[in-house]
């Protein structure tokens, strides 16, 4: 991967492809909207009626309610993207007019507009008056369904709304692996365009649970609520490695699972001002914009994820009991947003909305899995079928393979401190004290080690110029780093090209600003020395990023480790306006052309193109209350196509449950070192590295990478095919060259298949 090809983000066609093969999905381009013309369809809007059928597909649709239905022809399971039901008031008008409708069940905690947006297709958030958001739902919009002429898998739903002035179309492109939605930002007209906050797409789409109230026709009237059969199953989301929220009857009403893809653009969130949470453990960015649904008991499930508009959405759960009584699930794509507009340096200002909202396309793709020899319809069905349409659009390609397993040490060399009069930096590793201590794993069987050098020049950590080589002899002089990296380890200079302070740079000319015009600011109130930090601006850290390497290029490095922009994509709004598709542009090109393995901690999807080492991949999600179970669905999409990284097994992932982990979830160990004791970053911004001296690990660093190469070792360059919860606590992942790794969580032994599994521990089955 030294030699890359620049990687088209936002794909328009969809290739044909190999074991899940993806059919060709054409999609519009904005210039081209205007191009069709359509015809009506729908005779009777009452009926179900059917629009196309492909040879795995029958697609039907009910005009009247705005209800898809797609029957998969393998399994005969259909789909409804909303509930197909009617409102109480229509039942129980029908009712008193003796009309069969009126004997219908009546919906329990679902008035009249929660109604209509369970059966719509399309909901459309909008800000009223007083900033307050109110819903606006396709089915209530005057919604018609046409058929585009010359294309019999396409069809446009118009929506026309009257309680603002607002017009949208969503395109409706039927295929063999189920459907693409998609909404043009130019279909999208109307004078209270400004004012809308969201769209969200098929709300209701798989949802579970319900309660309704069935006609007794001994008594004339519906009876009291009762539960609706359940339907076995779960929501995936891309928290952390992956979360499963089962569908369940709560006693309560729980928060929403609501993340934004990508992280938090600080660049428009509420405040330009911002501080550190230091009390708990941060929340999990989704680094993919997807989401999917299983329904167990029947062997079905669906994927859906976004191809344009992924940087502005956001994926929610909601829970049974918070509103209604359904689990519902779906993709939010965010256009205008709530701000505080900042007037005076006392901070005082008002809330407002931005003057212009986000201008893109949305594509979003739906896929449905059922259950075959070679795909689950499961999270990891979800997963493959994921990864080879990442596969074949360009997004992930196969590495070369590996020898041996690789293990990632990287070394704190120093991080300032304050002095009398200014900063010291307090050196914890030098230039010789690397080499040496790997010299040291080496001799004793280790392979195949990758470094990352944090601190690395005068100022640390914390202060040092993300645009130079600043060399410093109390941590090494270049010649020292020079014969570093000419050693027989892949030795990469860590530094991170996004946050900065006042001891690095001005922020004037260099740091981002809000949309409300004033600086980004974030404060770490528990770290010492250095409190207020500023985030570089894209071209900014782009510039630094470059100068830097050619400051190091007579060192001939076999790497680079990146941080900062990796995971977190900021806008600019000065003088210079870069919104989210002019940044990601940016950093792409930037590192499409340089000619290096790139080492990316936590990098979001749209870097992987580019990305050889993925570093601190998650292992636990943020942990929601409604979140039931923990998969690894990150590392089954990334296998084979970069290596991927452990969190540190010296901060509290280190046992023999995590060691299992780390097998169970194909991830390649990893420690953060230093040669003297760690007490001595107690007075920097490095003290969250509380345990790191390389005497008290040494050992450590020897077990986990045994344990791990030995499971490992024998699918290395082998393509993850099944995770099985064969029994509980039990898991079995199969491997296409034959390899089967059981894995035993349990204290308990345990015989699975005549396979004996010791508690705690694995076994290997070639």
């Amino acid at each position: 991967m030294l030699h890359r090809k620049k990687v088209l983000v936002f794909i328009f066609v969809v290739l044909a492809f190999m074991t899940f093969g993806f059919a060709e999905t054409t999609f519009k381009k904005i210039s081209d909207v205007e191009a069709y013309e359509t015809f009506q369809v729908i005779e009777h809007p009452e009926n179900i009626e059917k629009l196309y059928e492909n040879n795995n597909f029958i697609f039907e649709y009910r005009d009247e309610r705005d209800v898809l239905f797609i029957t998969d022809k393998t399994n005969h399971y259909t789909w409804k993207t909303g509930l197909d039901i009617p409102t109480a008031k229509e039942v129980k008008k029908a009712l008193r007019e003796e009309e069969p409708l009126g004997y219908e069940p009546l919906e329990e905690k679902l008035n009249e507009t929660f109604t209509a947006i369970a059966n719509s297709l399309i909901v459309v958030e909008y800000y009223d008056d007083s900033l307050g958001i109110k819903r606006l739902p396709s089915v209530d919009g005057n919604s018609m369904l046409k058929g585009v002429l010359g294309e019999e898998n396409h069809f446009v739903l118009e929506m026309n709304y009257e309680e603002i002035d607002l017009q949208v179309k969503a395109h409706l492109i039927f295929t063999d692996q189920g459907y693409d939605l998609e909404i043009y930002e130019n279909e999208i007209t109307g004078s209270d365009k400004p004012v809308v906050a969201s769209i969200m797409l098929n709300p209701f789409l798989g949802a579970s649970g319900g309660a309704y109230a069935l006609y007794d026709p001994e008594t004339g009237k519906h009876g009291d609520a009762v539960k609706k059969p359940e339907i076995p199953g779960y929501v995936l989301v891309p928290d952390g490695p992956g979360a499963l929220i089962e569908f369940n009857d709560y006693n309560e009403s729980l928060k929403p699972y609501q993340a934004k893809v990508y992280g938090e653009n600080l660049s428009k969130s509420t405040y330009n001002y911002n501080l550190a949470e230091i009390y708990y453990v941060p929340f999990k960015n989704p680094t993919m914009p997807l989401y999917g649904i299983a329904h167990t008991k029947s062997d079905a499930a669906f994927i859906g994820f976004a191809t344009k508009g992924d940087y502005h959405m956001e994926v929610v759960v909601m829970p049974e009991e918070n509103t209604t009584l359904y689990t519902w699930a779906y993709p939010r794509f965010v256009k205008n947003s709530v701000y505080y507009q900042v007037f005076n340096k006392r901070g005082e200002g008002y809330f407002t909305l931005m003057d212009e909202p986000e201008a893109y396309d949305i594509a979003f793709s739906y896929v449905f899995i059922h259950e075959s020899d070679d795909l689950k319809a499961d999270y990891t069905g979800m997963a493959l079928t994921y990864r080879d349409y990442l596969k074949s659009t360009g997004q992930l390609e196969r590495r070369d393979n590996l020898d041996a397993l690789p293990i990632r040490l990287d070394f704190i060399m120093s991080d300032i401190k304050k002095s009398v009069l200014n900063f010291v930096d307090g050196v914890v590793t030098k230039a010789l004290d690397v080499e040496s201590l790997l010299n040291q794993l080496s001799s004793q069987g280790i392979e195949n080690i990758n470094s990352g050098l944090m601190g690395w020049q005068e100022g640390g950590i914390t202060a040092g110029k993300p645009w130079e080589s600043n060399w410093s002899r109390a941590i090494g002089t270049k010649g020292e780093f020079k014969s570093l990296v000419s050693s027989n380890y892949d030795i990469s200079f860590d530094q991170d090209y996004l946050k900065f302070n006042a001891e690095q740079a001005s922020e004037v000319n260099k740091a981002i600003k809000h949309i409300n015009n004033w600086y980004v600011t974030l404060t770490e109130v528990d770290d010492e020395p250095i409190t207020e930090f500023n985030f570089a601006k894209p071209s900014v850290s782009v510039d630094w990023l470059k100068r830097q390497l050619k400051d190091l290029k007579d060192l001939d490095l076999k790497s680079h480790t990146i941080e900062g922009i990796s995971s977190h994509l900021f806008t600019e709004h000065g003088k210079t306006v870069m919104e989210e598709e002019d940044v990601v542009s940016l950093y792409q090109e930037t590192l499409s052309n340089l000619e290096m393995k790139l080492n990316l901690k936590t990098p979001n999807q749209y870097f992987w193109p580019y990305t050889d080492r993925y570093l601190q991949a998650p292992v636990y999600p943020t942990q929601y209350l409604i979140e039931t179970k923990t998969v690894p669905f990150l590392s089954m999409v990334l296998n084979q196509s970069m290596e991927v990284y452990a969190p540190y097994s010296n901060f509290s992932f280190s046992g023999d449950k995590d060691i299992l982990k780390m097998i169970d979830y194909n991830l390649y160990p990893s420690f953060v070192l230093t040669k003297e004791p760690s007490y001595l970053l107690s007075s920097t911004n490095a003290l969250d590295f509380y345990s790191t001296e390389f005497t008290q690990y040494e050992h450590l660093i020897k077990k986990v990478y045994e344990e791990v190469s030995s499971a490992l070792e024998p699918v290395l360059n082998a393509y993850w095919l099944k995770r099985e919860e064969v029994l509980p606590n039990v898991i079995k992942n199969t491997y296409d060259n034959g390899v089967m790794i059981y894995i035993n969580y349990n204290e308990e032994t345990v015989i699975y298949d005549n396979l004996k599994v010791p508690g705690v521990s694995y076994v290997v089955v070639e």
